[in-house]
């Protein structure tokens, strides 16, 4: 009987746990209702629940439609054009520029330089915008239009609580035993105790101070951001509910420029080519790459910071390989001066060759060559050649800039060849001997 009973017992447990998934598949367990001499009933099985995926609350949020009311109260029955305005979220721009830059070829043509203004647009809205007007705004309402609020700072004795008396008070059964002074027993007395709670308070308030300034510190525009200007696209564009960039153009600029060429023949023999542009325009030139071509040839890309209107911006244009540039092997003599004090003289020489192979523009180079710099009262630098003070009939065409290397800047005619000649002399005690070392 009792082997009847055990089996009976595990074909129920058995039974049961067959049908465990189809319960939870069903998302619901079987209820159970008991009633008094009655057998007990099941009930049926609940319908199984609908889950809505997050890819479809996604789906559903972007296409969840608004409705506007608008009451218009008019004095006669007419047709009324109502203009709604409204933010939209997932949707931005930025700008991008292309340089090109144009060398004369003629006697009467003039170098030139156009920039062409873009505007890189991509929304992901989940509405098309279909040859619609664009107007491009550099407004970030985020940041807020008024400057954070200042509160009182208000200053009060401290008064220590029961936990910090106690401390206190244990503070001062561990005092350092110490002989008496006369500093301790007179008029500038101290007790250091008080000494080390002052400390822990000055801590301790300059702590809450700084945690305080960082939360209510409001992070300010960099120097870069201005006022809000808006860039209006002159023409009706659509733009894809895609994520994609669209590049719009918002105009082309025709800038005045003066073109440069600069050297450092001590390291690379090349002449590059750089642009000294003005902004005449009325429109502010934002952040943004900048693709810089020349003669209608790519040469490289640049990030162009915020130029306002008519301010001065220098771009690189690359190597010019009509200006050619040859640095000599530099001469090196000693010589000993003095008659009671020995020293010697370190007379260096460099030569430098430069040649335009331009047929109908001259060339403005601006070579750069470096010059020891004395960090010794004993060390004396000369530069001997070239002038480095103007005279009252020749401007000066070289100095010594701050990091104390000379610039030289002459001006080449079509065709011409010119030799710049470097001198310059250390003096240095017959004893020492000199070392180099680049900062």
């Amino acid at each position: 009987m009792a082997d009847q009973k055990g089996e009976k017992k595990r074909k129920q447990l058995a039974n049961g746990v067959a049908r465990l998934p189809a319960y939870i598949g069903n998302l619901g367990l079987a209820k159970r209702r008991s009633c008094p001499k009655r057998k007990k009933k099941r009930t049926a099985t609940p319908e199984p629940q609908k889950v809505l995926l997050l890819p479809q609350l996604a789906q559903a949020y972007i296409f969840l439609g608004v409705n506007i009311s608008i009451v218009v109260e008019t004095d006669a029955p007419g047709n009324v054009e109502l203009y709604v305005s409204y933010q939209v979220y997932c949707a931005s721009w930025k700008p991008a520029y292309d340089i090109r830059a144009s060398t004369a070829e003629e006697p009467d043509q003039a170098n030139t330089v156009q920039l062409c203004y873009y505007g890189l647009v991509e929304q992901n809205t989940g509405d098309d915008w279909r040859d619609c007007d664009v107007v491009l705004s550099t407004a970030a309402p985020s940041v807020g239009g008024s400057p954070p609020p200042l509160s009182t700072l208000a200053a009060s004795l401290h008064r220590p609580t029961r936990g910090q008396r106690q401390r206190h008070a244990s503070s001062a059964r561990r005092k350092p035993m110490s002989a008496a002074s006369e500093e301790d027993m007179g008029f500038g007395s101290f007790d250091y105790n008080e000494i080390i709670d002052a400390a822990a308070l000055h801590r301790y308030t300059t702590g809450i101070h700084s945690r305080s300034s960082e939360e209510n510190s409001v992070s300010m525009p960099g120097a870069e951001q201005m006022i809000s200007t808006c860039f209006s696209i002159p023409r009706a564009v659509s733009i894809v509910s895609n994520g994609a960039e669209h590049k719009l153009l918002i105009g082309i600029l025709d800038l005045a420029c003066a073109f440069s060429h600069e050297t450092v023949p001590s390291r690379s023999t090349a002449a590059y080519l750089s642009a000294l542009v003005t902004n005449i325009s009325a429109l502010p030139l934002l952040p943004g790459p900048a693709n810089i071509y020349v003669n209608n040839c790519f040469i490289t890309k640049t990030h162009l910071r915020l130029v306002s209107p008519g301010e001065e911006f220098r771009c690189s244009l690359g190597v010019d390989p009509s200006v050619k540039v040859e640095y000599k092997p530099p001469t090196v003599s000693h010589e000993q001066v003095g008659f009671m004090s020995k020293s010697t003289l370190v007379i260096h020489e460099q030569v430098i060759s430069l040649r335009s192979a331009k047929i109908f523009q001259g060339v403005k180079i601006t070579v750069k060559e470096q010059i020891p710099k004395s960090n010794d009262d004993k060390i004396k630098v000369s530069v001997m050649s070239p002038e480095l003070k103007a005279t009252k009939t020749a401007s000066c065409e070289a100095r010594l800039n701050k990091e104390h290397n000379l610039e030289w800047t002459v001006v080449l005619a079509p065709g011409q060849t010119r030799d710049l000649a470097v001198r310059y002399t250390i003096e240095h005690p017959a004893s020492e001997s000199l070392a180099y070392k680049l900062v």
